[in-house]
């Protein structure tokens, strides 16, 4: 009786409207509609991403000529998108400017939500490896991938490469290192006996010297 009544919608633009009018009783959301729902009054019933469920959701697909004849190119495309992944976790500032725009938000709460979801490791590791247990849920729900194996859709070489020569630990280390430089403090004392912060110092250098007036 009750999955009679429970009807999905994919359609995120509607979604929330069909809810609102009781067309639907429930669907699945994804960022920011989710947390749009909330806003709303609406309940989440699960949440999907939390589950430890192995999916993969999205990733770069290239035909094996393509890599075969252009290796350079994918090694370099693979480094791009690690560090754009990186920029996109570690520089808070700039990536929800980049969703505001994107996804057209004006709710300041709203895409701090999304993004403060969107960095979580389960959802956007830091190592980009495909996950294999997550192609093999995809292919047994195909009856076309019947007998093939999740291995022969991926190629780790390019990814176990910085892997293994620490680039991952040496840019995230090298980004935690300036961000504690620059939300540090300053060990020497003001005038009236504080620390100064490493934020309003940083002000003070940059602010142009007063000159003596001239005789």
């Amino acid at each position: 009786m009750w999955r009679a009544l429970i009807r999905f919608v994919a359609l995120f633009v509607f979604t929330i409207k069909f809810m609102e009018t009781k067309r639907v009783q429930a669907t699945d959301l994804a960022p920011p509609a989710m947390y749009q729902a909330q806003m709303r009054g609406f309940n989440m019933l699960a949440d999907i991403s939390a589950l430890g469920l192995p999916y993969q959701a999205t990733g770069v697909a290239k035909t094996r000529k393509f890599i075969r004849e252009r290796t350079d190119v994918v090694r370099r495309y693979i480094k791009a998108h690690v560090e754009a992944v990186h920029r996109f976790k570690t520089d808070r500032e700039t990536s929800m400017k980049v969703l505001a725009k994107t996804l057209a938000i004006s709710d300041k709460q709203l895409f701090e939500r999304t993004y403060d979801g969107a960095i979580a490791e389960h959802k956007l590791p830091a190592k980009q490896y495909p996950t294999l247990e997550g192609l093999k849920t995809i292919m047994a729900s195909d009856t076309k991938a019947k007998g093939a194996k999740a291995e022969e859709f991926v190629d780790l070489r390019f990814i176990k490469e910085l892997d293994d020569s620490d680039y991952f630990d040496k840019l995230y280390k090298n980004s935690q290192s300036k961000r504690n430089f620059h939300e540090g403090t300053d060990h020497r004392r003001s005038s009236n006996g504080q620390p100064y912060s490493c934020q309003r110092r940083c002000a003070r250098w940059a602010r142009p010297r007063k000159r003596a007036p001239s005789q």
